[in-house]
């Protein structure tokens, strides 16, 4: 299989047949070699590679998706880079327990090294939701572990809105979409504060986004027409003051 031979050739060629595979790839690859990964050393890059390679064909041969997400995962834990071009969520949720587990701690990371951008904040809202509200959160199917590590992302993305940057509104108009799209959450005994200490991180960020939303001229001037009624209405349900 190509996917082992890529181990043994030097970077410069592996990255070039994997660059040849898919041309969206190109230039995640030579960022992240040339910047992201310039001290890494070989084998470590010829890890990155090989994830891609996996991404590449995962959705052709579906039995090589949890091999990409344990890949995925190896080099979040040991380097500071997103290994992927486009995210897993499409098969993400049918991985195992513990594999899920992991990527979202690895997600939790991203969030606190400030590695993600404003495109993938709506990959992990919705990643999110479909952990609280959506087909994973019903009946059986719920997993305490993986609603504990959601709210600890939720959690990040308030100091994430805190943290200076040129592109503080951005980030405000980022997360208000996010949790417009989660919350309130749907009236459920499973979601008490006894069970799920970690679910008071939604209100600090609501509170958080509020006080933030004031300081740059008020809901309809940073958020627009609709998002800022879409607030509105969730601030008052969840009696944010």
């Amino acid at each position: 299989m190509l996917y082992h031979c890529l181990q043994d050739l030097q970077v410069a060629s592996a990255a070039q047949i994997v660059a040849g595979c898919r041309s969206d790839a190109v230039s995640h690859l030579r960022d992240t070699l040339n910047i992201s990964m310039i001290h890494a050393n070989a084998q470590e890059k010829r890890e990155f590679i090989s994830a891609l390679y996996l991404e590449i064909h995962r959705d052709i041969h579906r039995v090589l998706a949890p091999y990409h997400l344990e890949s995925i995962i190896r080099l979040l834990n040991s380097q500071d880079i997103v290994p992927f071009v486009q995210w897993p969520s499409s098969f993400l949720l049918r991985a195992p327990d513990d594999i899920i587990s992991q990527f979202l701690m690895c997600l939790k990371l991203l969030v606190v090294r400030n590695r993600i951008k404003p495109s993938d904040v709506y990959t992990i809202w919705s990643l999110i939701r479909r952990i609280l509200v959506g087909p994973q959160g019903k009946g059986k199917s719920r997993s305490v572990e993986h609603i504990r590590l959601a709210f600890e992302i939720i959690g990040e993305f308030e100091s994430w809105v805190k943290r200076e940057s040129d592109w503080d509104v951005a980030r405000i108009k980022l997360c208000v979409f996010g949790v417009t799209k989660v919350f309130p959450l749907p009236p459920d005994p499973y979601f008490s504060l006894n069970r799920f200490p970690e679910a008071m991180n939604g209100t600090s960020l609501l509170q958080t986004l509020e006080n933030s939303i004031q300081i740059h001229g008020g809901a309809a001037h940073v958020l627009g027409p609709l998002l800022s009624e879409q607030w509105t209405d969730l601030i008052c349900i969840c009696d944010v003051r």
